[in-house]
């Protein structure tokens, strides 16, 4: 029977939401309660291999959800910026480690299991592509089917020699760093509880900042030429087994990922999104620039850099208050965590940016709810309509009653959706909200839509 990977070092923390904290717990002996008074010889901090074990038995242990923003910086070039969302459970099957993967690329969403590769168009209910990849599966196997991604989870993950004192220390994080020799580990004096472990690699030096038993960033620098690779990890709540898994439906198979395309919608990524015929509550028209304004306890401050545009088709909505639901997705829970979402894009006077390594700050953002009508309701269907919404999403109620021009922009017939549009009124993503979207699927989607740096 499949079990989760574990051994006598196993000894998993908690995670929390992507900004939370990670308690910090024993280190074979060395911890912040076991430090020694003034005037006394401190201790050796953690060797290199305990502090690599007690991160790879955190993959190794249970089902693990993280975000990862990856930063490539080559010397006087330009950078480039992504982000993707990890999701690993970990096997034993034959005394091996068989990490299963659902990873979110972008629109393109992977999952692997048992020596097969599976793919899907988040914008595409009709097509799949599948492939072997061996099993088990590593970086190199992945990298010879998808572009370059840093799966650090993985590569940990995948070190059967663990528990073993004499096994050799993983080597690679992914494509990016190979041939890697660990060599120390330092303390950060301000905040004991952050270890750097340094290493040198196949052209170039590593550093992975960990606390606890959570990676935290890689840093990579090359040379030939000089480039800097940063990632940045954070966990993501909720995680539990049952979602690294895709469901493929009923769709045709296609013979190569480059055949996976959107479906649905008009627009594509980077087009230029027109003002559309959006009323709000007041009767008055809206335009996209006055949704961009920043929220009042906010003021001054600057215009959203991001709009969240919520476009819901009147029919396939049901429910009252906090229960309503689009299709599968709990309306209020997608309403809250946008609220969430904008009140950290704009903090409040005093508080802290954030330091290295913490979660990525989300860019300004300002969010709306729009009922398309396809036809216009008679005005007590209208109130009755608006009143319901306003329970969900507060004054940030919009509607409309033509479809062509807002909703069909960005999903298919009978598809509510939402919109990410930036500063410039360039769409940053759409994602449609179809009949087997989730409602943590489609807010994973969504944060990784607001964070996508377009550049």
């Amino acid at each position: 029977m499949d079990r989760p990977c574990r051994s006598r070092f196993a000894s998993v923390g908690a995670s929390g939401v992507v900004a939370g904290a990670v308690l910090v717990s024993g280190w074979g002996g060395w911890s912040l309660a076991s430090q020694p008074p003034a005037g006394r010889v401190e201790q050796a901090p953690p060797s290199v291999r305990d502090v690599l074990r007690r991160v790879a038995m955190r993959y190794r242990g249970g089902p693990t959800c993280e975000r990862v923003n990856v930063e490539v910086r080559p010397d006087g070039g330009k950078v480039s910026r992504s982000t993707l969302l990890v999701r690993l459970a970990p096997r034993v099957r034959d005394g091996k480690c068989e990490p299963s993967l659902l990873l979110e690329l972008g629109r393109l969403v992977v999952g692997i299991s048992d020596g097969v590769l599976t793919a899907v168009h988040s914008q595409n209910q009709g097509t799949y592509f599948a492939t072997e990849v061996g099993n088990p599966i590593d970086s190199a196997s992945l990298a010879a089917v998808l572009p370059p991604v840093p799966l650090p989870q993985l590569d940990l993950a995948r070190w059967d020699g663990v528990s073993d004192d004499a096994a050799a220390l993983p080597d690679r994080v992914g494509v990016y760093a190979r041939g890697i020799s660990w060599q120390a580990v330092e303390v950060d004096a301000r905040r004991p509880e952050r270890l750097t472990v340094k290493g040198v690699c196949a052209g170039g030096t590593i550093s992975a900042v960990v606390r606890g038993d959570a990676l935290q960033s890689i840093e990579i620098r090359l040379g030939s030429p000089e480039t800097t690779i940063g990632l940045t990890i954070a966990p993501v709540l909720p995680c539990t087994a049952s979602q690294v898994r895709l469901e493929k439906g009923e769709r045709a198979r296609v013979g190569s990922l480059g055949d996976l395309r959107p479906q649905s919608g008009l627009l594509g990524h980077g087009a230029f999104v027109p003002d559309m015929p959006l009323t709000g509550v007041s009767g008055q028209q809206v335009r996209l620039k006055e949704l961009r304004e920043p929220p009042v306890e906010a003021i001054p401050a600057p215009p959203a850099e991001r709009l969240a545009l919520v476009f819901i088709r009147v029919g396939s909505s049901n429910g009252e208050g906090a229960d309503r639901m689009v299709g599968r997705v709990r309306a209020g829970v997608l309403s809250g965590e946008l609220a969430r979402l904008r009140a950290s894009s704009y903090p409040a006077a005093g508080r802290p940016e954030g330091e290295p390594g913490d979660a990525a700050v989300v860019p300004p953002l300002n969010y709306a709810a729009v009922l398309v009508f396809d036809a216009a309701p008679s005005p007590d269907a209208l109130l009755a309509m608006l009143k319901r919404e306003k329970d969900v999403w507060g004054e940030r109620v919009l509607w409309t009653t033509e479809p062509r021009p807002t909703i069909d922009l960005f999903a298919g017939r009978g598809e509510s959706a939402v919109a990410i549009v930036d500063g410039g009124q360039r769409l940053m993503a759409s994602i449609p909200i179809g009949e087997s979207m989730t409602t943590e699927q489609l807010l994973d989607q969504v944060t990784l839509g607001v964070l996508e740096t377009g550049k």
